[in-house]
């Protein structure tokens, strides 16, 4: 376990403490910054508790390593890479659980590039009907015509190697057996180096359809968005878009 006492832990490289440990846990409200290239030896592992943070100042190398990002109910960890990433990593993300007779759960998007549907449909903890054909509660927003949408088990053939798009919103909800109140997904995939992430917003409003001017962006990134001026003077998602929004 990596134990620090103060708030951030700066270093320049996790090289060292990796070969002598096969386990790292980062834990709650921990920081860890590594200046350059972070590479795992064979058969280590990283796991971010909820609220701790990452940051790579250049390239992560898995190297058979893994890395595993975990969230709560109410804390989420980060993780942030500088450089271009090899390997796959597991983010546990936490999501509501579905509530009748009104939906809960959350409206998010993957948080890694390259999970594919099928393979979040074929986890347990996401909610289903389990009517014929199965309908799972995940699902795009269409603003065409202002429906929500869900994936059936009619759908999963067709859907095998399709992808979750990268900054596109999706309604999710877990099972609610438990009465937990919520469960994690685990999306698994790499992290999206590219600092800017187009996706496009159409407005159907007036379209004799019951268009709407809404559109589902999700956040593309496994760590928090500077969302206005408090969280950073320029570098920030409503200052970037002030010209479209």
């Amino acid at each position: 376990i990596l134990h620090h006492s103060g708030t951030t832990l700066e270093m320049n490289s996790l090289t060292s403490l990796a070969s002598t440990a096969t386990a790292i846990q980062i834990n709650t409200d921990k920081k860890v910054k590594v200046s350059n290239v972070l590479k795992l030896i064979s058969g280590t592992s990283i796991t971010l508790k909820p609220s701790a943070y990452l940051e790579v100042g250049d390239n992560l190398i898995l190297n058979s390593g893994s890395i595993t990002l975990e969230s709560d109910s109410n804390d989420f960890s980060s993780l942030i890479v500088e450089g271009n990433q090899w390997g796959s990593i597991k983010y546990s993300r936490f999501v509501r659980e579905y509530g009748s007779p009104n939906f809960r759960g959350n409206l998010i998007g993957s948080p890694l590039v390259g999970e594919e549907l099928a393979d979040i449909i074929s986890q347990t903890n996401l909610a289903n009907d389990g009517g014929t054909p199965e309908q799972f509660a995940i699902g795009p927003y269409d603003n065409s015509n202002n429906t929500w949408e869900v994936y059936t088990s009619a759908e999963i053939t067709a859907l095998a190697d399709d992808e979750m798009v990268t900054g596109t919103g999706y309604q999710m909800a877990t099972d609610d057996a438990d009465n937990s109140y919520g469960k994690t997904i685990d999306f698994t995939g790499t992290v999206n180096t590219n600092t800017t992430v187009n996706v496009s917003v159409i407005n159907s409003d007036g379209n004799g359809s019951g268009g709407r001017r809404w559109n589902l962006v999700a956040n593309p990134y496994p760590s928090f968005l500077n969302i206005g001026d408090n969280h950073h003077a320029t570098n920030n998602f409503l200052d970037t878009n002030s010209s479209i929004l």
